[in-house]
Parts: structure tokens; C-alpha cells; sequence
């Protein structure tokens, strides 16, 4: 991007919404923070515009109007309104002048998202009312009036924007977002030509256009995944740090935010009270990657990052389990709780039968996302053994988890 605006190429950036993260996250402070750095990111990118999606409203229309303000993106949605007195929450379409090329850019959102929308905006403030996208969307293009190119940002499921696409004129590029799912190779639909933006800032769609005479000539699609042969930017990579350590600041704050749930089987109790019936395993664990869990966070400066304390951590939001390192230095690290459930009911009654099937945790953390070259014919024999009830016949209960010292 950089080299191609040095070269004075017209370069536009753009994102297709759904920024303050997953709806059903528990750790929403933390989520808010994420958000804050997300944005002055993105601008340090220098995006152009963006659309809205349905967790963009997640914490509110004063919020999210106070970190897009905060930034030079333009925020175009052309069929969310306020339910108060029905004004568009954003600007309708965005326009730019590439010298003799005017591209116009319109965002819409999905009326399949209209309950959800309403139900997270109205819990701090106005809620939002999702209007109906294609009337609202010609409405745009109407009032924007004639540009060199269309692009569309449609936030809402693929299927229902290729049927979308099959139906428009007048637009040159739809750009599809939403879903949890890979880039979609750009294709035509009719006159228009169709790409999706992939998902978590996992990947950069990136679409080489020749435009002519207010027509697409061609189409050349470079999108790819970003992996470790793409370089962090230096600049993003230290506000990445900042983010790390303000999230260290607040981590008092964000963890007390957070319920404790109670845990089917009492209450999470720690490998240690399970080594006094199962030394031998428990000492076969101490060797395994899982007994190491959280030092890779300490050591990649995540040790405060709760978004990572579920997979890295015993129990994080349950009754007995994880907290922080130096409220519950003992539950740290991926324990036998962690597959087979809190312990404390059976600890206090030991019988046989007593875990669920302990591989269903797999699944869990070891996603495509997180873990893509998991398998669990070669990754299970590596943290399992013989399961025999009863005691341990290794000599003496094992020492806990070598812990690396706190920060």
C-alpha cells in the first residue's frame, strides 16, 4: 500500500465493519480497549472509510461515535438510522477524488441483524434501527450521484449478497463481510465484481482494478492470508505493545468485571489437590506442553491479556479457577481440570466414572483460527496416558508447575 501511494497510484482502504469484538465475550473492558487501539490503528494505516456491522454498537452510540471521531476514517452506512428521530447514525455514502477518477463508497448493513442491533445499542443509549438495504442503498447511490466507480461495503451474510449482486446496476464492486470465513476470490456477478474481506485481521483483501471511462476493464486479485512471512510494521507493532501495557494497568478492573460462574462439579481446585490420588498422571502432565501453558504468555507479554486466560489458565471465570498470576499462581497452565471439569465434588467423594469424555475440550482452543495444524491422532498422545483410578504409584506426589517469575 505504501509503495503503491509513493508511486501515486489511487490506493483506497477500507473495512467492512464489526470492530469491538465477539458478542458474547465476557471481558467487555478489555474488548473496549481492544477497540480504542483497533481504531488508531487503522488510521495510522490510513483507512479511508469503513461500514458498520451488528457488534459495532455494541457498547454504544457514544462510544463508538467518540472513537470514530477520534480518527480521519469515514464511517458510511446508508440504512442504520436512530430510532429517536430517525436521522442516519452515519454519513449515507463517501466519495474521493483520485484527480480525474471519483470513486463513491456506500455501506449497508444486513436487516437480518435488526434485533440484535437494536437490543446491544438500546442497552446504553439510543438503539439503532436497521432500514431496509437495497431501498436504502439506491436512496444513496441517488443522492450521491454520478462517480467513476461504485463500491459497495455490504455487511451480511455471502449468500444474501451474491443474490444482492445479481440485481444491482450501477454498482462496480461489492465487498462482502460478516461472516467467520475466508477471503472469497473476487468474481463477477453480472456487471459487478464480487470479493469477500475475510475475517479477524487474519487477511488482506487487495484488489488491483483498471478503471477506463467509468467502467471496470479488469480485475486483478492479490488477497492472501497474513502469516509470519508478513513482517509487522514497526510503528503498529509498539502501539501493539501500548495496548499490552494499558491492558496491564486495568487488569484489576477488567478481571473484578468479570462473574464468577459456578462450575458443574463444585468448584475448580487445582492439580495439586488431583496429584494426591493421581501422582503418577499428574506427574506425566508436568511434562507435557500443557504444564507450561501460561509461560508462553509471560514470555510474549500476554500474562494480563484475559482474552488469552481461557485457554492458557484453569478455570478463568468459574468458581476456583484463574484469576491472575498473583491471585492464583497455582491454576495457571492447561491443568487435568481443563478436560475433564472442576474437581471438587470429586475430590471430596472420589468415585470411579466421574470425568465426561475429556477430549470434547480439545475443540475448545484448538481451533483452525488458534491452533491451524492441530490433529488429534499426533497431538493427543502427547498430554495423555493410561487412565487408572486410584492412587499414584510414582513415589510421592509431584512438585507443582515450575512457574517463570512474575513481572
Amino acid at each position: 500500500m505504501a509503495e503503491a501511494r509513493a508511486t501515486g497510484i489511487p490506493v483506497l482502504l477500507l473495512d467492512g465493519g464489526d470492530l469491538f469484538g465477539n458478542l458474547n465475550s465476557v471481558h467487555s473492558l478489555d474488548d473496549m480497549l481492544k477497540g480504542e487501539y483497533l481504531l488508531q490503528g487503522m488510521d495510522m494505516c490510513r483507512y479511508d472509510a469503513l461500514t458498520l456491522g451488528e457488534r459495532d454498537f455494541r457498547f454504544g452510540e457514544a462510544f463508538l461515535t467518540a472513537q470514530t471521531e477520534a480518527t480521519d476514517i469515514a464511517v458510511t452506512s446508508a440504512n442504520v438510522f436512530r430510532h429517536s428521530d430517525g436521522t442516519p447514525y452515519a454519513t449515507r455514502f463517501f466519495t474521493k477524488d483520485f484527480g480525474e477518477l471519483t470513486v463513491g463508497v456506500v455501506g449497508i448493513m444486513s436487516d437480518e441483524f435488526q434485533a440484535e442491533v437494536a437490543q446491544v445499542s438500546s442497552s446504553h443509549g439510543d438503539p439503532m434501527v436497521v432500514g431496509d438495504p437495497v431501498t436504502e442503498l439506491a436512496a444513496a447511490m441517488t443522492e450521491m450521484g454520478p462517480v467513476d466507480l461504485v463500491v459497495v461495503l455490504a455487511h451480511m451474510p455471502q449468500s444474501d449478497a451474491l443474490m444482492l449482486a445479481a440485481e444491482l446496476s450501477g454498482v462496480d464492486v461489492m465487498l462482502i463481510s460478516h461472516e467467520a470465513a475466508a477471503l472469497v476470490p473476487a468474481g463477477q456477478i453480472g456487471d459487478v465484481w464480487v470479493a469477500g474481506t475475510g475475517y479477524d485481521g487474519k487477511w488482506i483483501g487487495h484488489l488491483d482494478l483498471e478503471v477506463a471511462n467509468g467502467s471496470v476493464l479488469s480485475v486483478e486479485d492479490k488477497g492472501a492470508k497474513l502469516g509470519d512471512s508478513v513482517p509487522d510494521d514497526p510503528d503498529l507493532a509498539a502501539l501493539y505493545q501500548d495496548y499490552l501495557d494499558e491492558l496491564a494497568t486495568k487488569i484489576d478492573e477488567i478481571i473484578d468485571s468479570i462473574p464468577e460462574e459456578d462450575p458443574p462439579g463444585g468448584s475448580y481446585v487445582g492439580a495439586a489437590v488431583c496429584a494426591t490420588c493421581h501422582a503418577a498422571r499428574t506427574t506425566r502432565w508436568t511434562a507435557t506442553d500443557h504444564a507450561q501453558a501460561f509461560d508462553t504468555l509471560v514470555v510474549t507479554n500476554h500474562d494480563y491479556a484475559p482474552s488469552c486466560f481461557p485457554c492458557h489458565s484453569t478455570g478463568f471465570g468459574y468458581l476456583g479457577g484463574f484469576k491472575l498470576p498473583e491471585l492464583t499462581p497455582t491454576m495457571g497452565d492447561v491443568q487435568c481440570e481443563s478436560c475433564h471439569g472442576a474437581g471438587a465434588d470429586h475430590a471430596a467423594l472420589p468415585a470411579a466414572g466421574w470425568s465426561a469424555e475429556p477430549t470434547a475440550a480439545c475443540a475448545n482452543c484448538h481451533t483452525p483460527e488458534m491452533s491451524p495444524d492441530f490433529n488429534m491422532v499426533t497431538y493427543l498422545p502427547q498430554v495423555t496416558c493410561k487412565i487408572v483410578y486410584g492412587a499414584g504409584t510414582s513415589g510421592g506426589n509431584p512438585a507443582p508447575p515450575k512457574r517463570l517469575p512474575l513481572p
